[in-house]
């Protein structure tokens, strides 16, 4: 999915180093690539769980 979308990813990226925020992101055909999305923001937050 990262492969297959990374243009997408990208733009997104973009969006947020270019300081247009907040940004709002969704998946007219299904959740999986929203829920990527977020956990790729995520992950560049640094955000963890707390297990």
């Amino acid at each position: 999915m990262l492969v297959t979308f990374n243009g997408q990813y990208r733009r997104m990226f973009g969006e947020l180093l270019a300081g247009r925020v907040p940004l709002a992101f969704n998946c007219t055909a299904g959740k999986d690539r929203t829920g990527v999305a977020a956990a790729l923001v995520l992950t560049a937050l640094c955000a963890t769980s707390s297990d």
